[in-house]
This record gives structure tokens, sequence and C-alpha cells, in this order.
């Protein structure tokens, strides 16, 4: 089509979207994309399984056009088409009692099966906000209780009051002035002042031990050791927000909802392939560090605990598609490479080295 004019779309108004005066052989008119079916929107096979009290069908991929103001209760459908916004959202067409229609996604309580991907795992995560700490000359303060302080500009934290924030039973020292910090899901670790190891444990056992960058300090007032803040990081499994002057710090933590784990007994090859869906948040903010949940694989050689991952396979992480400016849906695959036979492994699902899940599994390889 030949356009010759347009209007242009009102900054504040702008869902209204532009109009074209355009020329065509079958005479001119006006045209608006916004009211007609994307031209980039590809085939798609994804069983959707809708939670939600209430979706909303629209005509078109926009919150604009509802379609004759329907709405489905909770129900499973399957996608005939899908289409991504110019801001990251996924839009879904889907036959229903009406005409073909489009929909959103519930970010929090929706699910979605890809096609030939039956088994992934599905995971929910959100953020927890723990607390605000802010800093008065070089002290670190949460409310009126002191938790750190600033030296040589780096953060330490009075480890056994962050970690009671983050629900840390803490108690020690022990005969070897060892400190343990359990938490209510299972994970603990050890740590000694002093000493740039930490051993972990999950359900009560010893699992393996990790190399710090630098080591607990021991407290001025014989408490549990100080933390840096990339330590507390690590342990805790802590996502922070630190202004670029230190005056404040906002402590979160990833919390995330498993779904079944089903790996397979048996693999033809020598690869064994895991993967699973995480609807977790967005990008970062200014200034975070963030903490993410990542899944590991390795071999199983030892029930006592080492000091690295023997021939460990990582998941990648990509992210699909956005729900909202606030949450995503992640892909996490991997590839672990098996040795002819019964493989020996373990399945491990943390935040930093804090463990969400755990489990001794059995693969053969033929």
């Amino acid at each position: 089509m030949t356009v010759f004019e347009k209007i242009e779309a009102n900054p504040v108004r702008d869902w209204e979207g532009t109009w074209y005066h355009v020329k065509a052989n079958e005479g001119e008119g006006w045209f608006n994309p916004k009211f007609a079916e994307p031209e980039d929107a590809k085939p798609d096979n994804t069983e959707i399984d809708l939670r939600s009290d209430t979706t909303w069908l629209y005509q078109y991929p926009d919150n604009s056009q509802l379609l004759n103001y329907g709405v489905l209760g909770p129900q499973k459908v399957r996608a005939s088409a899908a289409w991504t916004a110019s801001n990251g959202v996924r839009w879904f067409q889907i036959p229903t009692f009406l005409e073909n229609a489009w929909i959103t996604l519930d970010p929090i309580r929706d699910q979605l099966q890809l096609p030939g991907r039956e088994q992934d795992m599905q995971i929910s995560g959100e953020i927890s906000h723990t607390g605000a700490i802010y800093k008065t000359d070089n002290a670190l303060t949460f409310g009126d209780a002191k938790v750190g302080y600033e030296r040589d500009g780096e953060l330490f934290f009075h480890s056994g009051v962050v970690a009671k924030m983050y629900q840390y039973t803490v108690s020690g020292p022990d005969r070897e002035n060892g400190w343990t910090f359990a938490h209510p899901s299972g994970y603990s670790f050890r740590i000694k002042p002093g000493e740039k190891k930490a051993v972990i444990s999950w359900k009560g056992k010893p699992r393996r031990s990790v190399i710090l960058s630098a080591a607990p300090v021991p407290s001025a007032d014989k408490e549990a050791p100080d933390l840096r803040i990339d330590e507390m990081r690590t342990l805790l499994g802590a996502s922070t927000e630190v202004t670029p002057n230190h005056s404040e710090v906002l402590l979160h933590s990833g919390e995330y909802t498993l779904g079944d784990f089903n790996p397979p007994a048996e693999v033809k090859g020598n690869f064994l392939h895991l993967s699973a869906l995480c609807y977790d948040a967005g990008s970062l903010q200014p200034n975070e560090v963030g903490n993410r949940l990542k899944i590991y694989v390795y071999d199983r050689s030892s029930d006592a605990p080492s000091d690295s991952f023997a021939h460990t396979a990582v998941a990648s992480e990509e992210m699909l598609f956005s729900f909202d400016m606030n949450r995503a849906l992640y892909d996490l695959s991997l590839k672990k490479p098996l040795q002819p036979g019964i493989n020996r492994l373990t399945a491990v699902y943390k935040v930093g080295e804090r463990i969400i899940f755990e489990q001794d599994f059995d693969v053969t390889a033929r």
C-alpha cells in the first residue's frame, strides 16, 4: 500500500497506534496495524494451563481490543499461533467458542508445556524483600540494630544478625570454634573465623565444601563471625541492591517452588538432557547483584564432602519471552556426558550456595 499521510499516536495515548491514509488497488482508506493480525506471528503448538480465574479474550494482540468481552475460566488450551510484542510480551492465539482469540498469560498462575518437552520441571520464582539497611558514618543499621560496618571500602555484615533476617538458626561456637547456620528447608553451612572454607550440608548430611574468596572475620563481641557482602550472597543466597556511596543496602532473596523431578532411568547415547521452565523475575534493578536459581548435575563418586563438583554439568539460562514488565519465562537446560552403563549422579538446585533441592539418582546409558 502507498501511504500519503498519517496521524501519529498521541504520546499520552500511544496505545491507540498510528493511523495511515493509504492507497491500494481496491481504493483508499485508513489503516492502523493495531487493528490487524500481526504479520510476523508464528504457528505454535504450546499447551497452556490457564489457572487464573479470569483470562480475557482479545480480537488482536492489544489490551484495548477485547473480543466481545469474552472470558475463559481455568482450563487447558492449545495455541495455534504466537507473537512477541515490541516490549517483549508474548501473545498466544487460541481457538475459542467465539472465534480465534489472542490472550496473554497470568505471570504468577499460568503454566506452559512446550512441544516435545513434556518432562520439563515447572519452577516458579518470586522475590522476597528482606529489609533495608542504612549506613551512618561507617556503621550499617537495620532499624535500631547494628548489622555491620564499612572497612576500606568493603561492606561487612554481622552474620548472625543478617542470617536471622533470612530465617536461619545460628548455633556456635562448637569445640572447633565453628558456627552452623541452618535453614528450615534443610540447607545449612558451617564456617570458622579466619578459615576460607565453608562446609555445605543438606538434610543434616555434609555434601561438599566451598572455598570462599575471603575468610570470615572474628567478631568483636565473640558472636558469629562477620562476612563480607559477597560471601553473604554466596552462603545465604542473598541478592542485594547497594547504592554507589553505600548509603543504602536492600536485601532480597529468590524463593522458588519446584515441580516434580522426573529424570529418565535410561537414555540412548552418551548424554543426559535435563531441562526446566522457570517463571522468574525479569531484568535486574539498577545497582542490583542478583542470585538466580542454578541447576547442576555431577557424578556422585563419594559420600564424603569434596572441594569441587566432579565433572559437573551446569544448566544454561535463556529468556524465552516476557509476561509483563516484571516477570519472564526462562529455559534452563543442561547436557551431561555419561559413561556406558550405570551413572550415579546428583542433581542440585541452588541459589548461590543455598540448596533449594538436591537428589541422588541413577541413569543407565545404552
